[in-house]
């Protein structure tokens, strides 16, 4: 055991390269499309969306593709810095430093929703502030974007009370459509 530590000391960079690289082969495993074929031909074909969930995929991929970059980027400089510059950790500085590493992984784990649901709320307030998005037709759309924005349906709520109360929350201007069906949703405001 004696032995096992100290080849950890004497090659903690290579150790901690090795780690970060094996780290970001499993972000980037967890990363991989999980789009579903009927998405990509429902996008393909113009259809509607109709749930949050391939958007909320997506992003959640992107996020852990952008962590496992950052850890190969690490691994790099740890190598570099092994072949460059030599150097003899003390065995503290490199238990902290492949502690560092795994809490940084854990952490970015349990904190990847609440990034993706902030991410994901800045996004469809640019896109709805910008694009002419028919609520009226996409109710279940509508609802699920109430409740990333806390917007809930109440028990005396009507269609036009709880429309009229999520447009409030996003600070979208336009006027609700005239009639359900009457435009193409999606289409940019001009």
């Amino acid at each position: 055991m004696d032995q096992v530590l100290e080849h950890f000391v004497d090659k903690a960079s290579l150790v901690l390269a090795t780690v970060c690289i094996l780290l970001s082969g499993l972000f980037s495993l967890a990363s991989g499309s999980r789009r579903s074929t009927s998405n990509r031909l429902s996008g393909l074909m113009g259809e509607k969306l109709v749930s949050l969930q391939p958007l909320r995929s997506a992003m959640q991929a992107k996020a852990r593709s952008q962590f496992a970059a950052g850890l190969i980027t690490i691994a790099g400089l740890l190598l570099m810095q092994s072949i460059l510059l030599p150097a003899s950790y003390s065995f503290t500085l490199a238990t902290g430093l492949l502690i560092g590493i795994l809490a940084l992984s854990l952490i970015t784990i349990s904190f990847l929703d609440k990034l993706v649901e902030k991410a994901m709320r800045r996004s469809l307030l640019k896109y709805i502030n910008t694009h002419a998005f028919e609520f009226e037709d996409n109710i279940a759309l509508s609802q699920e974007i109430g409740s990333l924005f806390g917007v809930e349906v109440s028990a005396d709520d009507t269609l036009e009370s709880f429309l009229k109360k999520l447009r409030l929350a996003l600070g979208v201007k336009q006027p609700p459509a005239k009639m359900f069906g009457a435009r193409t949703p999606h289409y940019p405001i001009k």
